[in-house]
């Protein structure tokens, strides 16, 4: 089945957008959902980014409110947007989570969620040919300040082909 819906975590949304290549999502999802608590995190959050800037009037992304989150995600103590995230996804089928945090993805993993991390999402871009090449948009990505080990870099490039 291929991925068409999303709902998406901060981290990623910031990453994105720091490095200029928030343009991917919409070329990849029909819909790209952000709960409340993540538009609070970044627009109300008191930062001063591209993402804080731009998400406001970004017509793409769709800001949903949750009148519940599922107990079983709450029990695993995550931030308020990651529990959001992932509550929505168990809420509303067919969608996947896109989500950076280790004990959010396992959360996600564990309940049965598919996920992807922001590097997840430039891969599916190159396979699906909205970029070209890979190694550019990890540059851009280190570029914005997202720290990425020497490992992880290799096995993306390797894994797209590169």
């Amino acid at each position: 089945m291929p991925i068409s819906r999303v709902v998406i975590n901060a981290s990623p949304l910031i990453s994105l957008f720091g490095s200029n290549q928030q343009h991917i999502l919409p070329k990849l999802f029909d819909e790209v959902i952000i709960p409340d608590a993540v538009w609070e995190e970044i627009v109300e959050g008191g930062h001063q980014d591209n993402a804080a800037a731009s998400i406001p009037t970004t017509p793409w992304l769709i800001k949903k409110k949750l009148t519940t989150v599922s107990p079983v995600v709450m029990s695993w103590d995550l931030g308020k947007g990651e529990t959001e995230v992932i509550s929505y996804a168990i809420l509303n089928s067919g969608f996947y989570v896109i989500i950076d945090d280790a004990a959010a993805r396992r959360c996600a993993k564990t309940l049965g969620v598919h996920s992807l991390g922001t590097l997840g999402v430039l891969l599916l871009a190159k396979r699906r040919g909205v970029i070209p090449s890979i190694k550019p948009a990890l540059t851009a990505l280190q570029d914005a300040g997202l720290w990425l080990g020497n490992d992880l870099t290799s096995m993306v490039l390797n894994e797209a082909g590169e």
